[in-house]
């Protein structure tokens, strides 16, 4: 995506929370169930920093609605777009 917001949706409102899930989340708890808490810690620190971009990233997309109401429908469309690429 060539466009700032489809990038921004596609990157911080599709992707980045799916890989955090796997990667932060699940991994952490795989660590942490076999011993490894350096990892579950470190696992546990980024999962933290990764919901901050989360709420920064929601307080965004609801800003531009606010701004716009028919952002929602341009966001509903990109999420739609790269939803199926994410998952």
């Amino acid at each position: 995506a060539y466009d700032w917001a489809e990038a921004f949706t596609a990157i911080d409102l599709v992707l980045l929370p799916t890989l955090d899930d796997v990667l932060l989340t699940q991994f952490g708890a795989v660590a942490r169930a076999n011993g490894d808490e350096l990892a579950w810690h470190l696992s546990s620190l980024l999962a933290a920093d990764a919901r901050r971009r989360e709420r920064w990233s929601a307080a965004l997309a609801a800003f531009a609605i606010d701004q716009r109401p028919g952002n929602m429908d341009v966001l509903r469309k990109w999420i739609d777009r790269w939803s199926v690429r994410a998952d």
